[in-house]
């Protein structure tokens, strides 16, 4: 009887792995656990730093942002200069839904002002699943 019982676990772990198993036709399945497929960002550089300028001068510099998921288009929110009144614009990006392995570029310009320099933070926001909100030093 040990090996009946043996040979019955068996199958009905077998049929049930089968149930559970992901159809690779694309056919549904069974319920088995599906893939999560996640929107990553990734932003270079890291951190903006303009060279000194007279007061009025502009310079402009661009960042990357790419989609390092595995499926999901990364959405871009919103892109904008913590500091309303800083001495920095962001041109917004062109493409604000980036398929995976492809990116985007943002433009942020600054405008010397009167007197010491100033810094700020630039703040993306997204649909990246472990980081929706970056935030880039000026």
């Amino acid at each position: 009887m040990n090996r009946l019982a043996s040979l019955l676990i068996l199958g009905l772990a077998v049929a049930v792995a089968a149930a559970c198993g992901d159809d690779p036709a694309g056919g549904g399945g069974g319920g088995g656990l599906a893939k999560q497929t996640l929107a990553q960002i990734e932003v270079n550089p890291t951190e903006l730093r303009f060279s000194p300028l007279p007061p009025g001068e502009t310079q402009t510099l661009t960042l990357t942002i790419t989609n390092t998921g595995d499926g999901d288009v990364l959405k871009i929110k919103s892109v904008y200069v913590r500091d309303e009144d800083s001495p920095f614009s962001v041109e917004l990006p062109a493409e604000t839904a980036i398929p995976v392995d492809e990116q985007t570029t943002v433009a942020v310009t600054y405008t010397a002002p009167e007197g010491l320099p100033e810094n700020s933070v630039l703040v993306i926001k997204s649909s990246a699943a472990s980081h929706p909100e970056v935030e880039v030093p000026l």
